[in-house]
């Protein structure tokens, strides 16, 4: 058999497994400006972010983005606010998954 392997497709079970995994080392979770700019106008902390990816739930499935990297969103009640990080999981050889936050908003 010749060609090139396909790729798995990332469950939505194991999207949680590997985020929540990343989020337990703050050292491993990097957030955009564009995640940045929204928190503040949002008046949403990166505590409460890191909360959602640790504690959260999957509220759109893990799908591949253009750039070929799993992103998903997702959800968690922090302090009586619902917060949602859109998040892509990446592959670093030397650390391991890391999470980079693209955006992030309540409601």
């Amino acid at each position: 058999m010749t060609g090139k392997p396909v790729p798995l497709a990332l469950t939505t079970p194991s999207a949680l497994r590997i985020i929540q995994e990343a989020a337990q080392e703050s050292g491993r979770i990097f957030f955009t400006s564009h995640a940045i700019k929204r928190m503040r106008q949002r008046r949403i902390t990166r505590t409460q972010v890191i909360e959602c990816l640790r504690k959260g739930r999957i509220s759109e499935s893990s799908h591949r983005d253009i750039k070929g990297d799993w992103k998903c969103n997702m959800t968690w009640l922090h302090a009586g606010d619902n917060v949602t990080a859109t998040v892509v999981i990446k592959r670093d050889e030397r650390t391991g998954n890391c999470l980079l936050v693209i955006t992030v908003f309540g409601g």
